[in-house]
């Protein structure tokens, strides 16, 4: 007796085929992984200008601000120095207000007698810058004074000799002091070189690229359905979802004794028919 079973045609290579997508060959995770691998080299590479970067940075800020440091105790030295020679200065200002102060009242008070005495007007600016004549001013007066005698014997007084007998400036120098240092400006450093972040792996939701691969789907075997005459076997239970193979169902030894003996009781019970039906005419003859 042979029991037929029918070829399998479905589920046999599910579509998709599931059992390839742990090798990322079929689905977006190959993709993923390339992309995240492509990216990562090019990662590497934008590392390693960085440290090459980074370190001129801090080599070129380390010199900037050497410098500084160097123009500012230099400055500072020469601030130093400065304050002392200001305070002397200011010294000396007070010695040569006074003294500039004392010549003035005096030169004011001989210019206005002499205008007096000459008849000449003498404006306010001759008074505001020291009531006194340069000596190329007083030189250029005393050239053109004049006496002249009148009819009566009487002199009449000349305009420039009175110009001319005006005080001549003789004031003290005036203090000076040279400009105060001036504080070295900060220097611009460079802007820091910057990294972005490493690429991670696409096993992480939060790592770029990162694409969402579904589990294989699980294979569910055919059901193996028993053949007549005896009690059928269970569907087999699937190994991994790489490669299902169900196994071969066993038919019991019980359900083939009997079939045996069914056959041994079907050939008996022809025999005994054949032998009836021959021996039926031979007892109506008699």
């Amino acid at each position: 007796m042979y029991v037929y079973f029918p070829p399998r045609t479905s589920n046999y290579a599910p579509r998709g085929m599931p059992y390839l997508a742990g090798l990322g060959l079929i689905t977006g995770g190959s993709v993923t992984k390339l992309t995240y691998q492509a990216d990562h080299d090019k990662w590497l590479l934008e590392q390693a200008a960085y440290i090459k970067a980074l370190a001129a940075w801090k080599a070129k800020v380390l010199s900037l601000k050497t410098k500084y440091n160097a123009a500012v105790a230099t400055y500072n030295k020469q601030l130093t120095a400065w304050n002392a020679d200001y305070q002397q200065y200011l010294s000396d200002m007070d010695t040569y207000n006074t003294q500039y102060a004392g010549i003035k009242r005096d030169n004011t008070a001989r210019s206005q007698a002499i205008a007096k005495s000459y008849g000449i007007t003498l404006p306010q600016s001759y008074f505001d810058k020291g009531a006194c004549l340069t000596q190329a001013q007083h030189d250029s007066y005393a050239r053109d004074c004049t006496t002249v005698k009148g009819i009566m014997g009487l002199g009449s007084l000349d305009p420039d000799c009175g110009y001319a007998k005006l005080p001549i400036c003789a004031y003290p120098t005036q203090p000076s002091i040279r400009p105060a240092p001036t504080a070295p400006a900060a220097p611009a450093y460079p802007a820091a070189p910057t990294l972005r972040a490493e690429p991670q792996p696409p096993t992480t939701k939060t790592s770029p690229g990162y694409t969402k691969v579904p589990p294989p789907a699980t294979v569910v075997p055919p059901t193996i359905a028993p053949s007549s005459g005896g009690g059928g076997a269970a569907a087999p239970t699937p190994a991994t979802p790489d490669a299902i193979v169900p196994a071969e169902p066993e038919q019991p030894k019980q359900a083939g004794m009997l079939m045996n003996g069914l056959i041994i009781v079907a050939v008996l019970g022809g025999s005994y028919l054949v032998y009836r039906t021959l021996r039926k005419p031979k007892a109506q003859a008699a």
